[in-house]
């Protein structure tokens, strides 16, 4: 019962305004009516109080009716029934959570020394000892600047003085604006941002990006940077440009990278992999109502 009470309070609260408000009005048109020299302003405040009778039990059924929908959401998510949207959140977040086990497992696996089972290649040719682990996929990014040409008009305005500046002055302003956007679209950033079917093998990872395979070999990594957290892989090589994985599948492709190109105590003591000892978060719906204001 407590949990209804919110709604009900709200509602009772409206009727009640509304039977008060409308013996306000009453009262006031009654004075407004006799015809004295105060008439006119008793005929205001009947307008007034005439306006709120009707406003105020308004915003608070709006009120009564955005809590009584919170009250119904909350229980209808109790009994396990949820909406279309609802189980889509579920089912990415129970698919995000199984390939952080799956992750975990792989890691503790190599930790063991044991080595995971290869899988068949019956696209990419391998190299002689080469072996697939996994094929998964992922977002894909590259991080590199771009030559951007833009082109600067020139107007030729005659007339009054004031509208030969004012026509320099709007072509000035567009050319600064073309460059400035020009500037922005040539800045180093991540770029070629799409879904890619990725292959990890013990020497690379192999990315099928803009209709070709891409090989990223782990002996070239300079730097690596696994967030795990934000299931995101960024990888500097010596040659090229740093490389992006994002989505479910990215700490599993961390623990391939980081064991291969940095070691196997890498592996263990690695603190972005040591997430990983932690279990998967269990699946979460947005908050509800007071729930949400809490959270803030």
């Amino acid at each position: 019962m407590r949990r209804h009470l919110a709604w009900i309070l709200w509602l009772v609260g409206a009727l009640a305004s509304y039977v008060l408000l409308a013996f306000l009005t009453a009262f006031l048109s009654d004075r407004a009516v006799r015809g004295d020299e105060e008439s006119l302003t008793w005929a205001l405040l009947t307008l007034l109080s005439l306006a709120v009778q009707f406003a105020l039990p308004f915003v608070m059924l709006c009120i009564s009716a955005a809590c009584a929908r919170s009250c119904f959401r909350r229980w209808r998510r109790s009994r396990g029934r949820y909406t279309r949207l609802e189980r889509s959140i579920i089912d990415r977040q129970e698919r995000s959570a199984e390939w952080w086990r799956y992750a975990g497992a792989q890691r503790q696996l190599l930790l063991d020394g044991r080595v995971p089972e290869a899988r068949e290649s019956w696209e990419v040719v391998l190299q002689n000892g080469e072996r697939l682990f996994e094929d998964v996929t992922l977002g894909y990014a590259r991080y590199y600047g771009a030559d951007v040409q833009y082109t600067q008009t020139s107007s030729f305005a005659f007339g009054h003085p004031a509208f030969v500046l004012s026509a320099i002055a709007v072509n000035a302003a567009a050319n600064a604006a073309s460059a400035r956007r020009a500037s922005l679209a040539a800045a180093p950033q991540w770029r070629e941002h799409q879904t890619a079917r990725v292959l990890i093998t013990n020497r690379r990872f192999l990315v099928h990006a803009n209709g070709r395979w891409l090989s990223f070999w782990f002996e070239g990594i300079t730097a690596i940077y696994p967030e795990t957290a934000v299931r995101t892989l960024i990888c500097q090589f010596e040659v090229g440009e740093p490389l992006m994985l994002t989505g479910d599948a990215a700490p599993l492709a961390s623990v391939y990278a980081v064991l291969i190109a940095l070691g196997p105590e890498a592996l263990e003591r690695h603190p972005a992999l040591a997430a990983l000892n932690m279990p998967a978060s269990a699946p979460e719906l947005p908050p509800i109502g007071r729930e949400r204001r809490k959270r803030r």
